[in-house]
């Protein structure tokens, strides 16, 4: 089971199916990305635009934690997949831009911000 999965399993996402339009349709699945092995996104919590630490180790933020995206200004917390996890500030899913990706050139280009995702 990935971590992504463990928390869905959880219940502990604000908004586990992407519902809420913070990623371009082709990343609305539960990686948040084109490819799951690699997750495109901006690293800006959407509660008052903080840049939030990564810290993907079990337990490394609360006893709880399964990894994922630590905003320590105000608390708001996210998966790996940058979904806010419930009882955080942020209200939304951190923002995906639109990109292409070559993964035998491991290489990504963002094109575009997602027109209908919200920053902060």
């Amino acid at each position: 089971m990935t971590k992504s999965h463990e928390a869905e399993q959880k219940g502990i996402l604000k908004d586990p199916h992407c519902n809420i339009p913070q990623q371009p349709p082709y990343c609305k699945n539960k990686y948040r990305s084109r490819v799951a092995e690699w997750y495109v996104g901006i690293k800006i919590c959407n509660h008052l635009c903080c840049i939030p630490h990564y810290r993907p180790k079990k337990a490394s933020v609360a006893p709880w934690w399964l990894g994922g995206f630590h905003c320590p200004c105000h608390g708001s917390m996210y998966d790996l997949s940058a979904r806010v996890i419930k009882g955080s500030p942020a209200p939304h899913n951190m923002a995906v831009p639109e990109y292409d990706i070559d993964v035998e050139k491991k290489s990504v280009v963002v094109t575009n911000m997602y027109p209908l995702a919200h920053l902060c």
